[in-house]
């Protein structure tokens, strides 16, 4: 018991020992140094529409939010670096922007203390609506946004950060800053932070262009050349909460429903776009560790943090990407990572480093961020367009999508972009799955089965393979779709056909689609016609969907197993199969002695043992040795090879008449896939000792084999050829 305790202690001590190594001090070093300056920069971009004299007390709000979240998070097992991200910093300037313009009609005055509390009502807000959206789960459907949208969404960020810095340079300028002094600092700035992130990338660039901005002022500062800090040179005791006119919001004289329903829809905009933003960059972030929330309780929590620092006046607090992500380099993120990353916020801003934070150089690493922030994907379409190179429709489509976003962001405000990308991604999900439900459609000249048929067989499906129909689906089919999709089925099929929907590139339908299946199950059969489905597995989800609208065996795993059915219906329904003269095996399997005369027919039949399997059994296995030709007189059996995850892979099916193993017997070569019986199965087996002693003594009987073996290979080379040939005039 002593020595199990003794154990134990080591233990504990070993992980107190990691736990507090200099490298969790090292990695809260580059979460800070990433996020500081984003989170100045964001504070400035909401303060240039609130009023750039209350920019130091909004870094006051957004310091004590930051040691909020993170102490918050010491219990979370998602530990996680927060910042002021530009997205949700870009919105909240434009939503504040926008409000400056309908607080007259609302009866309030434009004053920066009545936008204060407007930022400290809708920040706060959007924080609630992130922690409601955890309660519902929300998370599962922020992957059904059209991949455009969020490259419009960065695109715009980019285009008003261009807009934003160079207007606040401006205002610097025409404010009496040195144009020269500001060029410097925000050109050095900007240079710095680029060269940083393109050639050391493992250095926290933003740090670096901020860092080498201030001692730059600070040195120009000593020359006589001061320049103006974020700060303006004092630390604030006051957060926006203290200095926002709430009471104004209460005067009889304004429009207090308008006002409120601004404040609701404002904060649910931008507590939606905070939570996508969110949700991706935990998602991002976990992928790296393996680390995940368990439970909605931490999410809830932070949420609610997020909701407090918000009401003290700090723009919308989330996790950071980069921050966290430039931390665990260094180190897995622990609680006591937080916790330092929290001490470290404090420090910073108690010591006054603000202080040195030039507004220009800022500006300048800002304008090196919108480089980065430009979509590259969406940018090369538009240099293909502009130079007018070719674009596929759907790259056509998408580069529209993202022009719009960004064009809206632009022109109007950040708030209405969202609302225009998603409502516009819905539509474009909408038109390209209802305008194109059927991928192709080909006959039964064009797509056959892998099943082995003897060439009698073959020639018999030529002439009946045009009664055959496949439907090759593709895309999440939905409502939009249903229509177009009855419509393309009931115009191209004919009277007396095999029909086969093959669902295999379909992953999810809903009732709508449901109901035209079953419609089409109705109609079909009144003219005659079969309805199969391929690539319906049992277990899956198009299978449960389809469960009542779909009858019993008109299910198939895959195309190959439906179009097997219909052929062997058709060959059935016009005696392609036809019976030998004694009514014994059919004709297709004396195939194989076809040229042999009666007495060459008893001699080899003489030599063939017969072997019988039961369903299920393995007649053939990989890798052993080609021994054997086999004939199957009775029953069938699957050819399969193991795929990469195990599973079993159907190359096709044998039939009576068909042959196995002629290939590696000719060539000697070992089995190269396993044979299963699918039903009981009758085989007759000559090895290779009869097949040699039947060559010295009957050379005629060898000869006419050999001859008849290659003119079943040569007829399904040609019927591979012939479908090949067909499937490229369309």
């Amino acid at each position: 018991m002593k020595q199990s305790l003794d154990k134990s202690a080591s233990r504990l001590e070993g992980a107190a020992a990691v736990r507090w190594r200099p490298l969790h001090l090292l990695a809260a070093l580059e979460a800070v140094a990433l996020a500081l300056p984003t989170t100045l920069g964001g504070v400035m971009l909401v303060f240039a529409q609130v009023g750039t004299a209350y920019l130091a007390s909004g870094i006051l709000a957004a310091m004590l939010g930051l040691v909020l979240l993170h102490l918050l998070s010491l219990s979370s097992t998602r530990p996680a670096m927060f910042a002021a991200r530009l997205f949700e910093a870009t919105t909240l300037a434009a939503i504040l922007g926008q409000l400056r313009l309908q607080l007259p009609g609302w009866g309030l005055q434009d004053t920066p203390e009545v936008r204060m509390a407007f930022l400290c009502l809708i920040a706060a807000g959007a924080g609630l609506v992130t922690g409601v959206l955890y309660l519902l789960r929300a998370d599962r459907l922020t992957r059904y946004i059209p991949a455009p949208v969020f490259s419009g969404f960065s695109n715009s960020i980019a285009a008003l950060l261009l807009m934003s810095q160079l207007g606040t340079l401006l205002r610097l300028w025409q404010g009496g800053e040195s144009a020269w002094l500001l060029a410097v600092l925000a050109v050095t700035a900007a240079t710095c932070m680029l060269g940083s992130r393109l050639r050391l990338p493992t250095l926290p660039a933003a740090a670096v262009g901020l860092g080498v901005g201030a001692l730059l002022a600070q040195a120009l500062g000593a020359l006589g050349h001061p320049s103006l800090t974020l700060a303006g040179g004092a630390l604030p005791t006051t957060v926006p909460l203290m200095l926002a006119d709430f009471h104004a919001l209460s005067d009889a004289a304004v429009r207090h429903l308008a006002v409120l329903g601004h404040v609701l829809v404002q904060a649910f905009i931008l507590g939606v776009m905070a939570f996508i933003n969110t949700t991706v960059t935990l998602e991002a972030v976990s992928l790296r560790d393996g680390q995940r929330f368990v439970g909605v309780g931490p999410r809830l929590l932070q949420s609610l943090g997020v909701s407090l620092a918000s009401l003290l006046g700090s723009p919308v607090l989330t996790v950071s990407q980069q921050a966290s992500l430039a931390a665990q380099r260094t180190v897995r993120l622990r609680p006591v990572t937080v916790f330092w990353t929290a001490l470290l916020f404090a420090l910073a801003y108690a010591s006054g480093l603000v202080l040195w934070m030039p507004v220009a150089a800022v500006c300048g690493v800002m304008l090196a961020d919108a480089w980065f922030f430009v979509d590259r994907g969406s940018a090369r379409q538009l240099g293909r367009w502009l130079t007018r190179k070719p674009l596929s429709a759907n790259a056509r489509e998408d580069l529209a999508l993202v022009v719009a976003v960004t064009f809206t962001a632009v022109a109007v405000n950040m708030v209405v972009a969202v609302v225009v990308g998603i409502v516009l991604g819905l539509l474009l999900f909408a038109m390209r799955n209802a305008r194109k439900p059927v991928r192709h459609v080909w006959s039964g000249h064009q797509v056959r089965s892998n099943c082995a048929r003897p060439r009698a067989e073959l020639l018999a499906l030529d002439a009946v393979a045009h009664h055959i129909k496949v439907f090759e689906l593709e895309g999440d089919l939905f409502f939009a779709s249903a229509g177009a999709l009855q419509e393309t089925v009931e115009a191209q099929v004919q009277d007396g056909q095999w029909v086969v929907l093959d669902w295999s590139r379909t992953r999810h339908v809903d009732t709508s689609v449901v109901q035209v299946v079953a419609r089409l199950h109705s109609v079909l059969p009144r003219r005659h016609v079969v309805l199969l489905h391929a690539g319906v597995r049992a277990s899956g989800p198009l299978a449960e969907a389809m469960a009542d609208a779909v009858p019993p065996g008109a299910t198939h795993a895959d195309l190959d197993r439906a179009l097997e059915v219909a052929e062997n219906a058709l060959l059935v329904g016009t005696a392609g199969r036809a019976q030998s003269p004694d009514g014994g095996a059919p004709e297709a399997t004396v195939g194989f002695l076809r040229g042999l005369d009666e007495a060459d027919r008893q001699r080899l039949v003489a030599a063939m043992r017969t072997v019988r399997y039961r369903a299920g059994q393995t007649v053939l296995r990989e890798g052993d040795p080609s021994d054997e030709l086999m004939l199957v007189l009775e029953g069938s059996a699957s050819v399969v090879v193991r795929g990469p995850q195990g599973a079993d892979i159907r190359l096709s099916t044998v039939l009576p008449g068909a042959t196995l193993g002629e290939i590696g017997f000719l060539d000697r070569a070992p089995r190269s896939a396993e044979v299963v019986a699918t039903t009981d199965l009758v085989l007759a087996c000559l090895d290779r000792a009869q097949f040699d002693q039947m060559g010295a003594d009957h050379p005629r009987i060898v000869q006419r084999l050999l001859a008849n073996i290659a003119v079943d290979i040569a007829a399904r080379l040609r019927s591979v050829s012939a479908m090949v040939a067909a499937r490229n005039r369309v």
